[in-house]
C-alpha cells in the first residue's frame, strides 16, 4: 500500500487521529513527522545540487548520514536518495512495531499535497477539519496566535486542501471532522479504514486508554474521547469576537456544516494592513514570552525560551513580513 498522510490545521486533532490509527494492527503513523523533515532535506538538496550543477532530486546525496543520524540509525554511506533513505527508515520503524503499512502525520502541508503526491505517487490523504472557531481558540492558548489571524491561517489552509482534494479525487482524498470523530468514532474510522483499503479492527476505539503516549505524565492526547472539546471554546471567546472570524469566511465555514452565529453570507477578509498589524502585534508579544509549551514525542512540556533565542526569531520574523507580498501589495496601495 502507498503511503497516507494526516494532513489538518495544527490543533485540529491530527495527532488523536494518528493514535487512533495506530491502535490498528497493520497501520503505523510514528511521533514525528518525517515530511517536514524531508521537506527540509529536498530543499538542502536542491541547494547543494544547483551548485554542484545537477538537478535531480532522486540524485544520491554526499550528506545523506545527517537524515540517518536524525531517524536514530548509524551512520551509512551509500547510493540512495533522500526520499528513499526517508521511506527506507520508516519502513524499520513500522517493521520493528510488527506494522505492515506507515503513514506520516503533518499539519500543516495542506498547501503541498500535489508536491508531496509527486514524491509518493498514489499517496493517500485524510484531510481532518475542526470548528474553525475552536481552532482558532486552540491556537491562541497553545501557540499563542492572535485569535484572527489564527483564523485567517485556518480559512487559508482548509481551502487549498479543499481544493487540492477536489483534484485528486475521492480515490486519494478523504475529508473527516474532528467532532464527527469525537461523537462517532466506530464510524467515522470504518470510513477511514476503508480509504486505506484496510479491514477496520473494533480496538482502534480503544485503543488510546493503552497507548504509550497517553499513558505518560503530560500525554499530549487523553485516555478517552472528550465531547466537551467541541463547544467548550463558546466560553472563552466572547459574542463580538466570534462575529468577527465567522465573517472571514461564512460560505466556506457553513459548506463545511458548522453552524454561524452570526447571520451574514458576505465574506470580511482580513486586510493585508489588518494581517500586518496582527502579525507584528503577536510577534512583539511572543518576544517578551519565555515560557512555551510545546509537544515532544507526544507530551506536552513546558520549555523555557532564551531571551537571545526569542530577538533573533523576532527579528527574523519582523524582516520576512516587511519583505512580504502582503508588505508589498498594502505598501503600494497607500
Amino acid at each position: 500500500m502507498t503511503p497516507f498522510f494526516i494532513l489538518g490545521v495544527p490543533r485540529s486533532g491530527t495527532t488523536l487521529l494518528a493514535e487512533l490509527l495506530n491502535g490498528h494492527s497493520a497501520l503505523f503513523v510514528p511521533e514525528r513527522s518525517h515530511l517536514g523533515r524531508l521537506f527540509m532535506a529536498r530543499k538542502m538538496t536542491l541547494n547543494h545540487l544547483q551548485r554542484s550543477g545537477a538537478y535531480d532530486f532522486g540524485a544520491s546525496w554526499d550528506e545523506i548520514d545527517r537524515l540517518r543520524l536524525l531517524g536514530g540509525l548509524p551512520a551509512r554511506k551509500g547510493n540512495e536518495s533522500i526520499l528513499e533513505q526517508i521511506c527506507s527508515l520508516l519502513e524499520q520503524a513500522a517493521n520493528s512495531e510488527g506494522k505492515k503499512y506507515w503513514g506520516d502525520k503533518a499539519p500543516p502541508f495542506l498547501d503541498r499535497m500535489e508536491e508531496i503526491n509527486l514524491l509518493f505517487p498514489g499517496a493517500r490523504f485524510i484531510h481532518l477539519i475542526r470548528d474553525p472557531r475552536a481552532n482558532a481558540v486552540s491556537l491562541r492558548e497553545r501557540q499563542s496566535m492572535e485569535i484572527e489571524l489564527a483564523m485567517h491561517w485556518w480559512v487559508d489552509l482548509n481551502v487549498k486542501g479543499v481544493q487540492n482534494g477536489v483534484h485528486l479525487g475521492d480515490s486519494q482524498y478523504l475529508r473527516v471532522r474532528f467532532e464527527d470523530l469525537l461523537v462517532e468514532p466506530q464510524l467515522v474510522l470504518q470510513r477511514i479504514c476503508g480509504f486505506l483499503r484496510v479491514p477496520y479492527e473494533h480496538q482502534m476505539v480503544s485503543s488510546l486508554a493503552h497507548s504509550k503516549y497517553t499513558n505518560r505524565k503530560g500525554g499530549y492526547v487523553e485516555k478517552e474521547l472528550n465531547h466537551d472539546k467541541i463547544n467548550s471554546w463558546r466560553k472563552k471567546v466572547n459574542p463580538k469576537i466570534i462575529a468577527r472570524l465567522e465573517r472571514q469566511a461564512p460560505r466556506f465555514i457553513s459548506a463545511l456544516g458548522y453552524d454561524l452565529d452570526t447571520h451574514t453570507e458576505e465574506a470580511t477578509p482580513l486586510s493585508g494592513y489588518r494581517i500586518l498589524w496582527l502579525s507584528f502585534k503577536q510577534n512583539f508579544r511572543l518576544l517578551f514570552n519565555g515560557r512555551r509549551k510545546v509537544m515532544t514525542g507526544r507530551v506536552v512540556e513546558e520549555v523555557r525560551i532564551p531571551f537571545s533565542r526569542r530577538l533573533k526569531k523576532f527579528f527574523s520574523q519582523t524582516a520576512r513580513l516587511l519583505f512580504s507580498d502582503t508588505f508589498i501589495k498594502a505598501w503600494k496601495k497607500s
